[in-house]
């Protein structure tokens, strides 16, 4: 996952520092975000959550918080809107109470390819989702360690076949 991240945010550095043509669609922004972290969000919040976008919002102002990162919420949120993130949730069997609820955000959001996704979690704890009829969408895989250029081929083949809209991995620990 950190691998794709890393290349994900290459490619943002890359658009910051003009090497990005003006015809191409900008670069998906990595936005990496812990189970634990969400739940914690969710069990203190006053809103109610009804999706992984509102979700998502309330994680970027709590952990970008203007006076620390000025800008960076609200280039986040801007490229949220515009479908450009590349959002990496971790360690989904971590989630306590808040499992199913975050299951369904996810899934709803994957249905209707709102945002490329990544997931992590544990072998049972997809093979119990499963049970329950939740993220039949993703693909299991299993990703090990790449090299540079392997990377790189992984990111322009997936880029090319799916410009990364709406695509959907899912990484075993």
């Amino acid at each position: 996952m950190l691998q794709v991240a890393c290349a994900a945010a290459a490619s943002v550095q890359k658009c910051v520092d003009g090497g990005v043509l003006q015809e191409t669609l900008p670069p998906r922004i990595p936005l990496f975000m812990r189970v634990a972290e969400l739940s914690t969000l969710v069990s203190s919040s006053t809103q109610q959550l009804r999706s992984l976008a509102a979700l998502v919002q309330l994680f970027i102002a709590h952990k970008y918080s203007h006076a620390k990162y000025p800008n960076i919420s609200g280039v986040l949120t801007e490229f949220l809107k515009l479908q450009r993130v590349l959002i990496f949730i971790d360690g989904l069997d971590k989630a306590s109470g808040y499992w199913m609820m975050i299951e369904k955000f996810i899934d709803q959001t994957a249905s209707a390819k709102d945002v490329c996704l990544m997931i992590s979690t544990r072998d049972y704890a997809l093979e119990t989702s499963r049970l329950e009829d939740c993220l039949r969408e993703f693909q299991s895989v299993k990703i090990l360690p790449f090299d540079e250029g392997q990377r790189n081929r992984l990111i322009d083949r997936s880029a090319s076949a799916r410009q990364w809209r709406g695509c959907k991995l899912y990484r075993s620990t």
